[in-house]
């Protein structure tokens, strides 16, 4: 996708199926070079023959993903996007696809948009594109105890970051016996028992 005038151009892609995915993603690798934030990219997809076209992800929230939110050159419509960067080779972007489980026809396109100001820009490359499901999940360990209010504090931030990311993250707990008493681990010191609780919620082990 090149730059150099005004210009609102994008790349469309076949159908694709999410109506039996689990755990979706996408991942490519892409060259940008922008001027400033005159111009800029995004990655959008349609489950409507094109009616609606909604951005993939949002800022940050993904491997190497948007960057900007003022995109003057407003890509796709709208100003949210990758812009105001330089790139000195190939960088892999990774995002997952979860909002479109259950979806079927499902379209993508990268656009392009450009204000027309001039300047040392070449606008957006792509290559090595590859959907398919999420392997890896990430064990999240942790020290705990039931009767620490600091604890307890951690804990609730801990399960938001589970329950928003139930398919990826393992919350993993140790239950330690100071600095006051906490029941799992009086239960389960000196055994070999452990108790795991499913995905959603977390594991101990004392």
């Amino acid at each position: 996708l090149l730059s150099g005038e005004e210009e609102h151009s994008w790349i469309v892609s076949p159908c694709f199926d999410f109506s039996g995915s689990k755990r979706p993603m996408v991942k490519f690798n892409a060259w940008r070079s922008f001027d400033q934030i005159s111009d800029g990219t995004v990655m959008q997809y349609t489950d409507n023959n094109g009616n609606q076209w909604y951005n993939v992800g949002a800022m940050n929230d993904g491997i190497n993903w948007y960057n900007e939110y003022t995109i003057q050159g407003e890509p796709g419509g709208q100003s949210v996007g990758w812009s105001n960067i330089k790139d000195n080779g190939w960088i892999e972007m990774r995002h997952s696809l979860d909002s479109l489980i259950k979806k079927s026809f499902v379209q993508f396109r990268f656009a392009y948009g450009s204000n027309g100001t001039y300047g040392n820009n070449k606008g957006f490359a792509f290559d090595n594109i590859w959907m398919g499901e999420r392997e890896k999940v990430v064990l999240l360990e942790h020290f705990t105890n039931s009767s620490d209010s600091l604890s307890k504090y951690a804990n609730s931030i801990l399960y938001d970051v589970t329950k928003n990311f139930n398919t990826d993250v393992i919350n993993l707990q140790y239950h330690t016996s100071f600095p006051g008493e906490d029941p799992l681990n009086s239960d389960y010191t000196g055994s070999k028992s452990v108790l795991l609780w499913h995905s959603v919620g977390p594991l101990y082990f004392t």
